[in-house]
């Protein structure tokens, strides 16, 4: 699965893929840096072409710790082709709890390359709300903005928005990514939030 197979997924769904080309190894290993990949509970948000997925699949020790979503059915097919020992739904990502228990299986990381700001905000936000609620305390929830709209208000606000339920994000600049790519780290306090209030 390549460049073609992603950029006619864009055509079709140009909101919902938000990008024209798939993610290069380097924003890959950028997206699953810090990961315990012998202990953490990993969930994967679009799963696209399986160029994240490809990183998470050759570092894990157990397979069973993982979770994947790609909604786009065609590209869901290839990705299980590809990667028949992890777990990977063709449904939205909004439908965590039909497929996992986060109480016997606390979530450590959730890897994000969804175009939040680009879809619908009420699936937006139904997503946001159900993985940080998910997240265990000291958990990550990574994400990534292109470079060139990082600045833009709907990114800001998007930013902001997370910072009140995780901690501020830390960021990387991945250079080596078409378009070059900032890689934001949102993180549970371990006394959460929501655990103040």
């Amino acid at each position: 699965m390549g460049r073609f197979t992603f950029f006619r997924h864009f055509l079709k769904d140009p909101r919902g893929v938000g990008s024209v080309l798939p993610s290069s190894p380097a924003l890959a290993r950028a997206m699953t840096a810090g990961i315990d990949f012998e202990r953490d509970f990993i969930v994967e948000l679009g799963c696209g072409t399986g160029a994240v997925t490809d990183h998470i699949a050759n570092s894990i020790r157990h397979p069973e710790n993982y979770l994947g979503f790609e909604i786009q059915q065609g590209l869901h097919d290839k990705l299980q082709l590809r990667f028949g020992h992890l777990r990977i739904i063709a449904d939205s990502a909004t439908e965590l709890d039909r497929y996992l228990e986060p109480r016997s299986h606390p979530i450590n990381a959730v890897v994000s390359s969804l175009p939040f700001t680009s879809l619908d905000p009420r699936i937006s936000k139904a997503v946001i709300d159900k993985y940080t609620k998910a997240l265990a305390p000291g958990g990550i929830f990574r994400l990534f903005l292109y470079a060139h709209t990082f600045r833009l208000p709907r990114n800001q606000r998007f930013i902001h928005e997370l910072s009140q339920l995780l901690s501020p994000p830390t960021t990387t600049l991945v250079l080596q990514n078409i378009p070059p790519a900032r890689v934001l780290t949102f993180r549970k306090p371990v006394l959460s939030k929501q655990s103040k209030e």
